[in-house]
């Protein structure tokens, strides 16, 4: 249902007078981040590549460069391809450092942390997922503090503390009910 609302805002974003390039590269971005949700990395990576196709590589702004790269790094790490995924959240996260937004510092860490539990860097993992609750917890911003508390918990579960780990998943869990 969230795809179609998309698509159909897509449509309606390559219609307005003025902002339609931005407007559109907002939706495809959401657009990829749903496709990856749903385990379809192929689908997140072809939006990824018309979204920078239309804003042409190095012109797009830097929130809509950081939300693609972002997806695309997601779709990279969920098809197995890690040093293709590192490269483009590195290049995410350079970007957002220049940026002053702590959302955007949020989702960029949350990628950092799922891509070191993907690569078996549990230790890493944890430190990002700490950096990640500081930045929640500050901006007292829920989704993010039970993102970063279930990451944690997973990333133990990675150091053998299962028993630990799955009761901080839980925690997390029971932070979004």
């Amino acid at each position: 249902t969230a795809l179609r609302h998309q698509l159909i805002a897509l449509s309606w974003a390559e219609r307005l007078p003025s902002g339609s390039t931005r407007a559109q590269l907002f939706r495809l971005a959401t657009i990829a981040e749903l496709y990856n949700a749903m385990d379809l990395p192929e689908r997140a990576l072809e939006v990824v590549d018309r979204g920078f196709a239309l804003g042409g590589k190095n012109d797009i702004p830097p929130g809509n460069r950081i939300s693609l790269l972002s997806a695309s790094s997601m779709a990279l790490m969920k098809l197995g391809r890690m040093a293709e995924s590192e490269t483009a959240w590195i290049e995410a996260e350079t970007l957002a450092q220049q940026q002053a937004s702590d959302f955007i510092a949020m989702r960029v860490g949350t990628l950092r942390t799922e891509l070191m539990l993907a690569t078996s860097r549990p230790e890493q993992a944890i430190e990002a997922a700490e950096r990640l609750a500081a930045v929640a917890q500050r901006k007292e911003n829920t989704y993010f503090i039970a993102k970063s508390t279930t990451l944690r918990g997973q990333a133990l579960m990675q150091l053998g503390k299962i028993d630990e780990g799955l009761a901080l998943m839980q925690q997390g869990i029971d932070y979004f009910k």
